[in-house]
């Protein structure tokens, strides 16, 4: 073990503080309110943050490969385009994609757009596109 008052310990303290600030970063630019809770010795946890998360179940998306993104209803801007989340977790074929925004909305874009005007205009996004650009976690992996 090394002692916290070694050269080495110092160094690597370094090297994790940098990346608790890193990550704090990261998680800001999708919209999360994060901070680091304490350099040094943080009780129980080095980072705090809140995620706001939308929530979609596509249960068509194993039959059409698509996941279907709410882009308008009603001729209205809705969906994706007026969410204030920061991350989409959509439940697909068995998985969780789990995705930040700013990212889903580059995807949506470039999807067809479906649907009529009098009613919910989606963005067909396929999942082969969404699957390098998420987080993907098999449903039931964390019990």
């Amino acid at each position: 073990m090394i002692r916290s008052d070694s050269k080495q310990w110092t160094a690597q303290k370094a090297v994790a503080d940098e990346a608790e600030i890193e990550l704090c970063e990261l998680l800001a630019s999708w919209g999360c309110v994060a901070g680091v809770q304490s350099i040094g010795h943080a009780p129980g946890a080095d980072v705090a943050a809140v995620l706001t998360i939308e929530v979609k179940a596509d249960g068509k998306a194993g039959s059409t490969g698509n996941a279907a993104i709410e882009m308008e209803c009603r001729g209205r801007a809705s969906g994706l385009q007026t969410t204030r989340a920061a991350l989409w977790a959509i439940r697909a074929c068995g998985e969780w994609f789990i995705v930040p925004v700013p990212t889903l909305k580059r995807l949506a874009s470039a999807a067809p757009v479906v649907g009529a005007a009098e009613a919910n205009r989606v963005a067909l996004v396929p999942l082969a596109a969404l699957r390098p650009a998420a987080l993907v976690v098999k449903r039931g992996a964390v019990r």
